[in-house]
């Protein structure tokens, strides 16, 4: 085997058009994910999770109902804003709420990331959609397109993981992490 075949020499053009590239690319994901913290900061001067929340626990009475719109509000608000602004904002709020329903903290802990990760990849502003299209060289709508029956997949294991609350506290029980 030739040295070539194992390394490979990076010349000045390439080298060039790699930064470009990068540059672009990130350049993209920092101006949606600049704006999802600028509305982050909107929510919390203006209290409006707060607001949420309290608007949450006397409207909705069904529990089922209330761990629906509970996901439906974190996939909504995955697509504005980045996951770890939506954990701290979002958390202590909505975790009294799924609690005082009988949902198990880890539980909800399962589903939060989960609905924060399709939050992400959901049509029209997640970032992982712009992410794929500046890779693919493709548009967002093909990749929007193409994303669908994974978003599909992804919501039908966080309404099981919801539902069916034994898929995902048995590992840990079985560790005796909780009771």
């Amino acid at each position: 085997m030739d040295n070539n075949s194992i390394h490979r020499a990076i010349r000045l053009p390439t080298f060039i058009d790699s930064l470009g590239y990068t540059a672009r690319v990130a350049g993209t994901v920092m101006l949606v994910l600049v704006t999802g913290r600028v509305v982050g900061r909107l929510l919390s001067m203006y209290q409006i999770p707060q607001q949420i929340s309290s608007l949450m626990l006397t409207t909705f009475t069904d529990p089922v109902t209330l761990i629906l719109v509970i996901i439906a509000l974190l996939i909504f608000v995955g697509m504005w804003m980045e996951t770890l602004t939506q954990i701290i904002i979002l958390t202590p709020l909505l975790l009294p709420v799924a609690v005082g329903v009988d949902i198990h903290p880890v539980q909800f802990g399962i589903m939060f990331v989960i609905a924060c990760e399709i939050g992400y990849s959901t049509p029209p502003l997640g970032v992982n959609l712009f992410v794929a299209s500046e890779i693919g060289e493709t548009t967002i709508e093909k990749v929007s397109w193409a994303s669908l029956p994974f978003i599909g997949a992804e919501v039908a294991v966080l309404l099981l993981i919801a539902f069916v609350p034994q898929i995902s506290l048995a590992l840990p029980e079985l560790l005796g992490l909780i009771r």
